[in-house]
């Protein structure tokens, strides 16, 4: 029977499983390499080229519309006559140009209130005073009030008055009038107040402190009878009504003379305009302007996806506005929501069916119609006396405008928006209405925390079971229910959380950035062990350690099972949670991320929301460098000269597939040689043929720079011949 000897002077070096990076200096394992740049490890232990990307939607404008402070004041007295034609939205469509977009809103004073913040075309509504307004104009707040509006001014009814009465005195037809203790104006006429019927004897009646109703041409309306017949209210409308008088009111307040004959109701009759009250409606529009963007602002500041108004959404913090995106895949509409100041961090969170944004002392809602800012809803606080009346103090929306990270979590009576990120160590959370309903906008005074020193500020907040945690720069602390409030316990006192916001659930478990490393924490942690808040991160603290760990962001893709930590620079490194591998990308502009119907999508510096996927081989037409390579191998024989007689490959079959490998001795590296897939169903083993001198120790690299190709490598094997022994 053949036997099959083996040659006693070969080494080699056989992959079969990649490991990530190690650059911790000491031995590696197979499959571990020194570098590992846009390679990811599969879940299998594959070597494979990362996802490549495509601009979904570009959120950048030119220009911006701004709200300047310029105010103009509209008014309108009595019942409002006026309707404002509003838009929910507007778009900068050039240096000088607004669009108002959306679904148009005719509101009257009473719609007004609940519609602040909309857009009105100032052209288009013609209202008096707001000439001077840009052709858009915000409105900012509607007001009412009730005053007294002095006048001066004359009026008289003459036909043909006579100097003194005639005839009898009993025989005198008296005028009967209906004088008011006051007049209000409705928007169309004057509407009097506590009327009383006197006759043209009573001369008390003319003292000027009540008012009568004259016709629109100074006419008084007046009805004649018996003395006995003095008329009712009804009869002197009634009378007015046949009469064809308008009825429009004005005032009397001071009696110069009057006279009257039997024949004819001839008056001449005085006034004198003096004071009248009326209630003040007030509109207060703010002028829109435009600006070009500033290169700053124009990154994709935040993205989130949750449900707004019934309906799921991607929406986007970009360039001076809020975007709602909708769609799938490469190709997402971009719809302009509102307004929203991107100059600084932007925070969105999601409570009660809408959206709330933090956004550089700005504290605004989506409701899926209109970013409006917040109003700050005086809560109902319990007195802790039954017979007190319930507190009305609360934190304005000027507080919470301040923070930058929101977190919503359950005390004994129901959900709360914690807030943090003033550079404080304050926590400030929501309160509830008279109902007992959560809100976000409602901040009593009485609702803060104080955690630990004030040296420090609070960087982060994350739920973990039944907890809150909270992370300030070197350590970390437990917020608990208690009674109506919170309760706050240290949990570690070396170490917390660098990064504002980016303390992070993977797993299960909260990471977060500390140091130059990624800390874990366990269980066990969350009972005050801090010997079980561990560094994840050792393996890559060499490139963990150039990034800013004060600016890192993070993500979590729990589909892939993969863990981001980008630095500002573009670079990440990512952790595939499933094999414990860590790998670096490189040239990745991802300045935020959201996974989406397990789709990933990032935000890029200079305004795109790009798709993540391995669909592409490149960055929007742009070649991906991958590059991996081993540490320094020894073959097994570290004391020995070797020669490389060639190495063994298999690439997963598909189209356009491939890379190219070389060797590196302290002789320097072989040029290297590109392999390629096979169109096949299954994976073909290539040899290739690579040649170096002698040399004890070898290193293995993998490339590939192609725009339009895709590798994932299965094994690899560096076969060796062994020579002299190495001096």
């Amino acid at each position: 029977m053949a036997k099959i000897t083996e040659n006693k002077r070969e080494s080699i070096l056989s992959i079969k499983k990649w490991l990530g990076i190690n650059e911790t200096g000491s031995a590696l394992r197979e499959g571990e390499g020194e570098r590992c740049e846009n390679f990811r490890v599969t879940d299998g232990g594959l070597l494979q080229k990362r996802p490549g990307s495509r601009s979904a939607a570009l959120l950048t404008q030119s220009f911006k519309p701004v709200v300047t402070e310029t105010e103009t004041i509209v008014k309108s007295w009595g019942e409002p006559s006026k309707t404002l034609r509003l838009y929910p939205r507007v778009e900068a469509t050039g240096a000088e140009t607004l669009a108002l977009k959306g679904a148009r809103f005719d509101a009257d004073f009473g719609h007004s209130a609940n519609h602040t913040g909309w857009y009105l075309d100032t052209v288009d509504n013609v209202v008096t005073g707001i000439a001077d307004l840009f052709p858009v104009s915000q409105l900012y707040s509607a007001t009412v009030s009730e005053r007294e509006r002095t006048e001066t001014k004359e009026a008289r009814y003459s036909g043909q008055p006579k100097s003194e009465w005639s005839g009898e005195m009993e025989d005198y037809i008296y005028a009967w009038f209906i004088l008011y203790d006051s007049l209000k104006w409705n928007g169309y006429e004057y509407v009097g107040e506590n009327p009383q019927i006197v006759n043209n004897g009573d001369f008390s009646a003319f003292d000027g402190t009540r008012f009568t109703v004259l016709t629109s041409d100074n006419r008084p309306v007046s009805f004649f009878r018996k003395p006995a017949q003095k008329p009712t209210e009804a009869d002197y409308l009634a009378e007015a009504t046949k009469a064809g008088y308008i009825g429009k009111p004005k005032l009397n307040s001071s009696h110069d003379n009057y006279m009257s004959v039997t024949d004819t109701p001839l008056w001449s009759l005085w006034l004198k305009v003096d004071v009248l009250k009326e209630t003040e409606y007030i509109w207060t529009l703010r002028s829109l302007a435009v600006e070009p963007n500033p290169a700053e602002d124009i990154a994709v500041k935040a993205l989130w996806t949750g449900i707004v108004g019934g309906s799921e959404r991607i929406v986007a913090a970009c360039s001076g506005a809020l975007w709602s995106l909708s769609g799938s895949g490469a190709s997402l509409e971009r719809v302009q929501l509102g307004t929203v100041d991107t100059s600084g961090a932007v925070t969105l969170f999601g409570f009660e069916d809408k959206l709330y944004i933090l956004a550089a002392g700005q504290y605004k809602v989506w409701d899926g119609e209109a970013v409006l800012p917040v109003r700050a809803y005086p809560p109902y606080v319990p007195p802790s006396d039954p017979e007190e009346e319930a507190s009305p103090d609360y934190i304005t929306d000027g507080s919470a405008a301040k923070m930058r990270c929101a977190e919503i979590f359950s005390g004994a009576k129901g959900a709360r928006v914690m807030l943090c990120g003033d550079g404080t160590n304050r926590i400030i959370y929501s309160g509830f209405d008279e109902g007992g309903r959560a809100r976000a906008d409602s901040f009593p005074a009485g609702n803060e925390l104080l955690v630990g020193d004030a040296n420090t500020p609070v960087t982060a907040l994350i739920r973990h079971y039944d907890r809150l945690l909270c992370f300030k720069k070197g350590s970390a602390w437990v917020i608990t229910p208690d009674g109506n409030g919170f309760s706050v316990s240290p949990m570690n006192r070396a170490v917390g959380c660098d990064a504002m916001g980016e303390a992070m659930i993977v797993n299960n478990r909260p990471r977060t950035p500390d140091g130059g490393s990624i800390m874990e924490w366990t269980n066990a942690a969350l009972t005050g062990s801090y010997r079980n808040a561990k560094s994840i991160s050792d393996r890559v603290k060499v490139t963990l350690s150039s990034f800013p760990m004060e600016e890192v962001r993070t993500f979590y893709d729990k589909y892939s099972g993969e863990y981001y930590v980008i630095s500002p620079d573009c670079r990440a490194l990512v952790h595939n949670t499933v094999i414990d591998a860590w790998y670096l990308y490189t040239r990745f502009d991802a300045a935020e991320l959201i996974s989406f119907h397990g789709l990933v999508y990032f935000g890029t510096r200079d305004g795109h929301v790009r798709l993540l996927s391995r669909e592409f081989c490149d960055d929007e037409g742009e070649a991906i460098a991958c590059r991996w390579e081993s540490g320094a191998a020894g073959l097994g024989s570290e004391y020995a000269f070797k020669r490389a007689l060639g190495l063994w490959l298999a690439l997963d079959a598909g189209e356009k597939a491939a890379v190219s490998v070389s060797v590196i001795t302290n002789a320097g590296e072989t040029k290297p040689v590109r392999v390629e897939a096979d169109a096949l169903a299954l994976p073909r083993t290539r040899l290739v043929r690579i040649k170096t001198g002698k040399a004890s120790h070898f290193k293995l690299a993998v490339t590939s720079e192609s725009a339009n190709e895709s590798a994932t490598v299965q094994f690899i094997d560096l076969r060796a011949i062994r020579g002299g022994y190495a001096r």
